[in-house]
């Protein structure tokens, strides 16, 4: 008998400006008004992470690097 192989799930709380949770509906406005599919915040948010971690363009020092140096930028305001 073959083990099935489960997919585990965890559950991630974020608090997001008001700026930033206008940019994820707007995304997902424009994915729906434009291809029809309507993606809700949470798939979207998987899509973007599994973009970046997909990304052959990018290394992951440089993008390493790049979210540093936004922290470092959020610590100072």
């Amino acid at each position: 008998m073959k083990k099935r192989e489960k997919r585990r799930q965890y559950r991630v709380v974020s608090f997001l400006k008001r700026d930033e949770l206008d940019f994820l509906d707007n995304l997902s406005k424009d994915i729906y008004f434009s291809y029809g599919i309507n993606i809700p915040r949470t798939k979207l948010i998987e899509e973007i992470i599994e973009a970046f971690r997909s990304s052959e363009e990018i290394s992951r020092t440089e993008m390493e690097e790049d979210l540093i140096k936004r922290f470092k930028e959020d610590l100072e305001k």
